[in-house]
């Protein structure tokens, strides 16, 4: 068993290796906003430090003759995650990787013994990268095409020097071609590597290119299988289209359902309000009358975003960097201009389904900095600057009395959350913290694969703001 735990300097090495610079591996700010919520390793990228690792512990010379690879749970940066071998015959093995939500990759390879015969001559890696296509679904019923491969062996050798020592370049370049495939050309943009199934056969010479045809397409699940050829490998790509980032209500649309100055000479601090739930609540208090700062942790464009938009539609609003992990009082945040007199407090952090049954408390940890130490350090801190006591909301989650069996960390982190208002409506007179548990709503975190039912989240919160507003 190995353990690694990848960086974003390590997701920026394999781009350059594979070509694949999807913004859901390389950049944090955009994958924030994508299904996962974060950074995330390259299936191939594991594929290949897994595979790099087996063949530095054998002895003797092998030809690949199959690899059959399914990416399951996705692995974040800074996550620590395990491959070992979990079963290997004299001409066959079961690889797996195990992160933070389980199984993260099983892989089953297939070998004879001796050396390859024959070998393919790989071109250098072009200077430039391509551009990252965006392939609409209802588009992609029978589309071919070839990628070419390429392949730089100094950094290949560097980031998988087993690999490259073992096994011609040319299965390298083909497995690369197959990341950058998926990731860059098609599906694109908006595209999750599911699995592959290949195979290797013996001595063919094609050019040094990847052919792929799509043949099966499920609208139902948005996902696509493509057939592949190349020199000395055939096989299917399984391939979802993930969602695009939610878009909420725009300012106009908002201003139609709150009644006018409603919400009139409310000094209101929207923490988390660049984007989600905390945008609709600072649009929705805007379009009210009242006089709105949200903060942002990294989306400082998304919270410019917003503040134009609104802005444009006659709203008070600025924005602001807080970051509610630091210190009480950081030097670096801005006090809001106004002195608050009601806080809501959105910040999260990535949710994401852990493994099924099982309770980690690492990851409950997590979820506790966000919605109890973040939020209680925020709630005395705008108390600090308030000049009468605050009108809090905390959004809770029906999880918590549904506790799915694979978000047990998350609702009781929740649970805990809903202890400390109770703890600051007792220990500070006259607070008043509303607490409400929120249904799943069409948000970026809420983003599935899976067709899933989601409300939009304009009238829950509306009413939610309308009962602390009227809390005696």
């Amino acid at each position: 068993m190995v353990e690694r735990t990848f960086t974003l300097a390590d997701q920026e090495d394999f781009a350059r290796l594979s070509g694949d610079f999807n913004p859901i591996h390389v950049d944090p700010i955009a994958a924030r906003r994508l299904i996962f919520g974060r950074v995330v390793v390259h299936g191939v990228h594991l594929l290949l430090w897994a595979l790099d690792g087996w063949l530095g512990k054998r002895e003797s010379v092998i030809r690949l003759t199959a690899l059959r690879v399914e990416f399951r749970t996705p692995v974040g940066v800074g996550e620590r995650v395990r491959w070992s071998v979990v079963r290997e015959d004299e001409q066959d093995a079961e690889i797996e990787i195990v992160g933070q939500a389980g199984r993260s990759l099983w892989a089953k390879v297939a070998w004879q013994a001796g050396e390859e015969r024959g070998r393919v001559s790989v071109p250098a890696a072009p200077g430039r990268p391509e551009p990252c296509r965006e392939v609409a679904f209802e588009s992609a019923v029978a589309v071919r095409g070839a990628v070419d491969l390429f392949l730089d062996p100094r950094s290949a050798g560097r980031l998988f020097p087993h690999f490259s020592s073992c096994l011609p370049e040319i299965k390298m370049a083909v497995l690369l071609a197959t990341t950058r495939l998926v990731g860059m050309v098609f599906p694109g943009l908006h595209s999750i590597f599911s699995g592959m199934d290949l195979v290797f056969p013996q001595g063919e010479s094609r050019p040094a290119a990847l052919t792929y045809e799509a043949t099966v397409v499920d609208p139902r699940f948005s996902s696509l299988q493509m057939k592949i050829t190349g020199p000395g490998v055939s096989g299917t790509l399984k391939t979802f289209f993930r969602p695009p980032p939610r878009t909420q209500g725009s300012y106009e649309t908002l201003c139609r359902l709150v009644v006018p100055e409603e919400f009139a000479g409310q000094e209101a601090l929207v923490v988390g309000g660049s984007r989600g739930l905390g945008e609709v609540t600072a649009k929705l208090l805007a379009a009210g009358g009242a006089s709105v700062t949200i903060t942002f942790a990294r989306g400082a464009a998304d919270a410019q975003r917003v503040v134009e938009e609104t802005k444009r539609g006659g709203g008070i609003i600025r924005d602001m960097a807080f970051d509610v992990l630091g210190p009480p009082d950081p030097a670096g945040n801005v006090e809001p201009p106004g002195a608050p007199d009601s806080l809501y407090y959105y910040a999260t952090p990535v949710i994401s389904g852990a493994t099924r049954g099982a309770f980690t408390t690492a990851l409950f940890r997590g979820y506790c900095d966000f919605f109890v130490d973040g939020f209680v350090k925020t709630a005395l801190w705008a108390q600090r600057m308030a000049t009468r006591p605050l009108r809090v909301l905390y959004p809770s989650s029906v999880f918590v009395e549904e506790v799915p069996l694979n978000m047990g960390e998350y609702a009781a982190a929740k649970m805990a959350g809903e202890v400390a208002c109770v703890y600051l409506e007792k220990s500070i007179p006259g607070m008043k913290v509303h607490r409400p548990r929120f249904p799943r709503m069409a948000t970026d975190q809420a983003a599935s694969l899976m067709p899933t039912k989601v409300q939009d989240p304009a009238s829950a919160i509306l009413d939610s703001l309308r009962q602390l507003r009227d809390a005696r």
